[in-house]
């Protein structure tokens, strides 16, 4: 309790965060889900790293491994290069990605796609990040919305 206490303080008296996004920077992060239902339970997880070329421009690579019950594991590497919209001192910064890969767990099937969404910098060097994305891969499709959490160093 104490220590809940304590992080909520440190985080309400904190600076105000603003963008981090400027050349040079390094961004870790990713997104993970696990899902139960009857009959059904789906685990996936997608870490990314990425380096900003420009203030605006970042390029990078993210996995994309999902894990139904019962099935095996279908995996697809990502190569990103995105978009960011945001101005300086901007605690929400819009972006637009683009998504080349290839599954990894298959018969290597060519993969596209591509994500739009907002990071929201909580402190200075974290964001939490919202999308939507949009992925085909040999036969299937996938459209859907995600939420993660990224470090910037």
């Amino acid at each position: 309790m104490r220590l809940s206490l304590l992080a909520l303080a440190l985080l309400t008296t904190a600076a105000v965060p603003r963008a981090q996004v400027y050349q040079g920077l390094v961004e870790l992060g990713g997104s993970a889900s696990f899902r139960s239902t009857e009959g059904a339970t789906v685990l996936r997880f997608a870490p990314a790293v990425g380096y900003f070329f420009s203030d605006a421009l970042e390029a990078g690579v993210r996995l994309d491994y999902l894990k139904r019950e019962d099935q095996d594991g279908d995996g697809v590497l990502f190569l990103f290069g995105a978009y960011h919209f945001g101005r300086r001192g901007a605690t929400t910064v819009p972006f637009l990605e683009a998504n080349p890969g290839t599954s990894i767990t298959d018969d290597s099937d060519l993969a596209f796609g591509g994500r739009g969404g907002a990071k929201v910098f909580f402190l200075p060097g974290g964001a939490l990040t919202a999308n939507g994305f949009l992925t085909t891969t040999g036969d299937r499709t996938t459209v859907g919305a995600e939420a993660g959490v990224s470090i910037f160093f």
